[in-house]
């Protein structure tokens, strides 16, 4: 079976630096289409595969890149960037997995899905929160006509 490699891309792709030795890769023009790797050449091959499994769930294929690229993003990441895992999630959120879940479904909460398991932007979980917040008016003060 021949390695894919990347001749087999059909859309843009970003290599990201984990800070440990390792990188991410995501597909731009399709969000949550991730995969990581110990070097660059492994994450064009697992992001490949990832393209075409995540295509299969998909309703209308986006258009294909005439001439895909690949960026590489060499700086460490920051901490928001990092991934944490769903149990991670629902601490930092001080909610259930549940709940968590259901926040996934209605579109709330973005969420990476790596085979069967979830993960979580820091950053995304932040405005998460911040786009929650609650703000109270402090009622106006009745005049007194005297």
């Amino acid at each position: 079976m021949k390695r894919a490699g990347y001749g087999d891309l059909k859309y843009s792709i970003r290599i990201l630096n984990n800070g440990d030795g390792t990188y991410s890769v995501e597909v731009p023009k399709l969000p949550g289409c991730l995969s990581a790797g110990r070097t660059k050449n492994e994450c064009i091959a697992h992001i490949v595969e990832a393209i075409e499994l995540h295509l299969e769930g998909v309703k209308r294929t986006p258009p294909e890149d005439a001439v895909p690229e690949i960026e590489v993003v060499d700086e460490r990441p920051s901490a928001e960037d990092y991934l944490i895992s769903l149990p991670q999630a629902c601490k930092f959120l001080d909610v259930s997995d549940a709940t968590l879940r259901r926040y996934i479904k209605d579109g709330q909460v973005p969420a990476y899905n790596f085979g069967k398991e979830y993960k979580f932007k820091i950053s995304e979980l932040s405005e998460f929160i911040d786009s929650t917040r609650v703000t109270v008016r402090k009622p106006a003060r009745a005049s007194r006509v005297g």
